[in-house]
């Protein structure tokens, strides 16, 4: 009797090895998805500086030049960073993790400095990173509700800016190309 049950008692020990070496595998995302990392950043108000930079590459065709770095006027700094409030934690978003659409450099009140890294993910959506390990998304809205867009608008918005920022600026203040300091 004790062999006929032994098949199973074999498969039931190889399914019990394999889950357990997936949960093991797999163990940052199944306690992201039972626990979801939250993100602190500061508070558009308190944002007294962004620097930004938008590149090709990232953008699955849609743009055809890099925006280089550029410091974002402080005015359009705190609207474009209202984009990000809204955010929900994003296990495992559809992006290219290596490409990029932009990165955001932004200085708080309290000195406190965000590196932000955005993707290309459609016109509605926008994920992003502070990390490089998790991931959120954003369905920016303006004040009456209405959506912004997601990262190519996003893109399209940081790409006018510079032409403001530049076109602003006296010569001797040129900050266009001017890549931040490395984290």
């Amino acid at each position: 009797m004790a062999r006929k049950h032994r098949p199973l008692r074999l498969a039931l020990a190889v399914g019990l090895a394999v889950v357990t070496a997936v949960a093991v595998a797999e163990w940052h995302r199944l306690r992201a998805w039972r626990r979801p990392p939250s993100l602190d950043l500061a508070a558009p108000a308190d944002v007294v500086e962004m620097r930004a930079a938008v590149w090709a590459f990232g953008s699955n065709g849609n743009l055809e030049t890099d925006v280089p770095w550029f410091t974002v006027p402080p005015g359009a700094a705190r609207r474009l960073w209202k984009r990000f409030d809204s955010r929900t934690y994003a296990a495992n978003p559809s992006i290219n993790r290596d490409a990029p659409l932009g990165e955001l450099v932004v200085t708080s009140r309290d000195r406190r400095t965000t590196w932000l890294k955005f993707y290309e993910t459609g016109p509605d959506e926008l994920v992003f990173t502070v990390d490089g390990k998790h991931f959120f998304r954003a369905e920016p809205r303006d004040d009456r509700g209405y959506q912004l867009g997601g990262g190519l608008l996003l893109a399209g918005t940081l790409r006018h800016a510079a032409v403001v920022s530049e076109r602003d600026r006296p010569d001797t203040e040129r900050s266009v190309g001017r890549d931040p300091q490395p984290r």
